[in-house]
C-alpha cells in the first residue's frame, strides 16, 4: 500500500485509521507521534524500571539513611504514573485544624 492509493477501494480511509490506531509503539509512526515516551509502552521497560527501583531501594535500606528511615529514594519516573496518595489522609492548613478543634463536639453515646 502507498499513500497515493489512499481513498481508493484498495486503500480506504478506514484502512489508514486502522493502521494508525493499531501501530506498534516502537514503529516509526509510534515514535513520531510520541517522541518522548514511546519506549515506556513496552512490558520490558516497565519490568526493568521495577528492577531498577528495587535495587535502589535495597541499596538505600543497607545505608545509614535507610536504617534511620530517611531520604528514601524516589522511584523512576514513568509516564502516566504519579505518586501514591492515601485516600484516608486529609491535608489541612494549620489554621483550619485549629478552627475545627475549637468546634463544639457532640458527646459520645455508649455502645449498648
Amino acid at each position: 500500500m502507498r499513500l497515493r492509493d489512499l481513498g481508493s477501494e484498495r486503500f480506504t480511509w478506514g484502512d489508514l485509521l486502522a493502521i494508525v490506531r493499531n501501530r506498534r509503539p516502537d514503529s516509526a509512526l509510534g515514535r513520531a507521534l510520541d517522541p518522548t515516551d514511546w519506549y515506556w509502552h513496552s512490558v520490558d521497560a516497565m519490568l526493568l524500571s521495577g528492577i531498577y527501583d528495587t535495587v535502589r531501594w535495597l541499596q538505600w535500606a543497607q545505608s545509614k539513611d535507610g536504617q534511620k528511615n530517611r531520604n528514601r529514594p524516589e522511584p523512576l519516573r514513568r509516564p502516566g504514573v504519579g505518586p501514591k496518595k492515601d485516600p484516608n489522609v486529609l491535608k489541612l492548613p494549620v489554621d483550619e485544624v485549629k478552627r475545627r478543634l475549637l468546634l463544639p463536639r457532640r458527646p459520645l453515646r455508649p455502645v449498648v
